[in-house]
């Protein structure tokens, strides 16, 4: 095998066995099943079967190959290089099951998302199977674990996660992520809350100004007047405050958790958490906006 994938006897190192030696064992499970690289790790010196099955793993190889090719190419033609969401959610009919993980992995490290692809499974495809990587600082087991009834099957750990589910269960679990999110914003007694800010590396914010519950997605500020300066606070920077300046007045065109666009006006305190919450999708908070922060003293009054 070590001659076939090019490399010299006595001159292997980690980097050989890790990204050359490895992958072609693995090749055989991922296209068929691992007898073969099983074959080949028990089958004794001198066996004439091993020329046989090191050239079958050098083609399987070979297919896995161009088949992580295919995936990468069709999983990521519908994906905006420019502005992509900040979770790649993403349905696949024809990625094969056994390179999903490897696409998904190079998926997550172009663009520096988390990423899930899903995949047809089962008996007519009525289930789906997702295969998740995720970024640094991204729990993605913790993120689907509160979920888990959705799931048939599901294991994983932070990095990278494995679940099958009913098709029908998909669309419950996306507005799961949006109420974990509405659920955070009240036990902190806040006004609004943007995805980044408990892991949901989507473009979605809850905000109640005590007028009942908004759910924006891909929410865009489009015609802004007037000004406010407001004291503010965050539930990411618990006990410190700040004054910001504001517009009055805002527009913002979002769509909600079915897709359906719609156009919300804001004024005083709403126009503050459109602009609040916005920002944060963008990294900005209060903080980096404030005239000046509060002392303690002044909070304390």
């Amino acid at each position: 095998l070590i001659e076939g994938a090019g490399l010299k006897i006595g001159t292997i190192n980690a980097e050989n066995v890790g990204f050359v030696i490895v992958p072609l064992l693995n090749a055989s499970g991922r296209i068929e099943d691992a007898s073969q690289a099983v074959r080949l790790l028990t089958a004794e010196e001198g066996d004439p079967c091993i020329d046989v099955i090191v050239a079958d793993l050098l083609e399987k190889n070979k297919e896995r190959k161009r088949l992580q090719a295919e995936a990468y190419k069709s999983c990521t033609a519908g994906i905006d290089g420019q502005n992509p969401d900040d979770f790649l959610l993403i349905e696949s009919r024809d990625a094969h099951e056994g390179i999903a993980g490897i696409a998904c992995g190079k998926i997550k490290d172009t663009y520096y998302r988390p990423a899930v692809i899903l995949t047809p499974t089962g008996a007519g495809g009525e289930m789906l199977k997702g295969t998740g990587r995720s970024i640094e600082g991204v729990n993605l087991y913790e993120l689907l674990k509160k979920h888990d009834t959705l799931f048939e099957k599901f294991g994983g750990h932070g990095g990278a996660c494995v679940f099958t589910m009913k098709k029908e269960n998909y669309e419950p679990l996306r507005q799961g992520l949006l109420d974990d999110m509405a659920d955070t914003m009240y036990e902190q007694n806040g006004c609004g809350l943007a995805g980044n800010q408990v892991g949901v590396l989507r473009r979605v914010v809850v905000i109640d100004v005590g007028e009942g519950l908004m759910e924006l997605v891909n929410p865009e500020i489009v015609k802004y007047s007037g000004k406010q300066e407001e004291v503010e606070g965050c539930l990411s920077c618990p006990g410190e405050y700040g004054i910001v300046k504001r517009p009055m007045n805002v527009t913002v065109k979002t769509q909600d958790r079915y897709g359906e666009w719609h156009t919300y006006e804001g004024e005083g305190l709403l126009a503050k958490a459109f602009c609040h919450e916005i920002d944060h999708l963008d990294g900005i908070i209060y903080k980096d906006k404030a005239i000046r922060m509060l002392a303690p003293d002044e909070i304390e009054a």
